[in-house]
């Protein structure tokens, strides 16, 4: 793959997650200690759905897929299965999730129905996140091999990420994704995604 050209962000889907779980309640010492270069962030935050859990009800009505499994291509269709599914007064996050691809693959993607297609102003960038094709996120799910490996992983990259354990910019996600490819080929190869918040629901109760 050639890192250098994936210089195209497109939005790939959307979801909707939780934001009502205290994170010790799925982040015990152990799972933090296995998986997270920094043990102590208060929420992380993914692509992958089983580090930041998505609503279940959604997963049970799907209609429309976007472009990657248990994504979403239409905002309008997530927000509305919310406000009409959902548990009442509880807060959910709608998110648009992006990827990064070649000007040549940007071109090739814009012919999928993804509505909307293009990043706005008005969402809040949560970080990039590292995934295979599966959405397995692999700065956050894919355990280190031992105290070494740990050690090398968190000095070389955890001073690069933010407060929800994602990287703050797209050559640090890069970066990382082209070392852990090489590092960790068995489930990749990687690709950059971005997170983005498009707008908080509370649910009447």
């Amino acid at each position: 793959m050639l890192w250098e050209e994936l210089s195209e962000e497109v939005v790939v889907g959307y979801d909707a997650r939780e934001l009502w779980m205290e994170s010790n309640s799925s982040w015990n010492d152990d799972r933090r200690r296995n998986f997270l270069m920094i043990e102590n962030v208060a929420k992380p935050l993914s692509i992958d759905d089983d580090v930041w859990f998505n609503v279940a009800f959604l997963t049970q009505t799907e209609e429309i897929y976007g472009f990657h499994w248990d994504t979403w291509s239409e905002l309008d269709q997530v927000r509305q299965l919310v406000l009409e599914k959902a548990a009442p007064s509880q807060t959910y996050a709608l998110i648009a999730m992006t990827q990064l691809f070649t000007l040549e693959g940007a071109v090739l993607f814009s012919q999928r129905p993804i509505h909307p297609n293009v990043l706005s102003d008005g969402w809040e960038f949560l970080g990039y996140d590292i995934g295979a094709g599966s959405m397995l996120s692999g700065i956050m799910n894919m355990g280190f091999r031992d105290d070494e490996d740990k050690a090398n992983r968190t000095a070389l990259f955890a001073h690069q990420l933010n407060q929800h354990h994602l990287f703050a910019d797209k050559e640090s996600a890069l970066t990382f994704a082209k070392w852990f490819d090489n590092d960790e080929p068995l489930h990749g190869p990687y690709e950059v995604f971005g997170l983005y918040l498009v707008e908080k629901i509370t649910v009447p109760g």
